[in-house]
């Protein structure tokens, strides 16, 4: 599998009523010689982590991860 990651914009974003600035989109693309092609874009937040993760795989199958509450430790 070849992966490439290019960061490709910066945006706000609002959760849990509050507007975060300097989210980073992150497109990424992995390609495999015999299954294909499976792309996944990220929004990135500094503080929070990974906002969302939003995959599309080679086989039509796609996985959407979104951030759902911040805990303490």
């Amino acid at each position: 599998v070849k992966s490439t990651y290019q960061v490709t914009n910066m945006v706000e974003k609002e959760f849990k009523n509050q507007l975060l600035s300097e989210c980073w989109v992150i497109d990424a693309t992995g390609i495999h010689n015999k299954l294909g092609t499976s792309t996944l874009n990220i929004l990135y937040h500094k503080d929070y982590g990974f906002l969302e993760m939003n995959y599309a795989f080679y086989n039509g199958a796609k996985i959407q991860f979104i951030l759902e509450e911040v805990t303490k430790l």
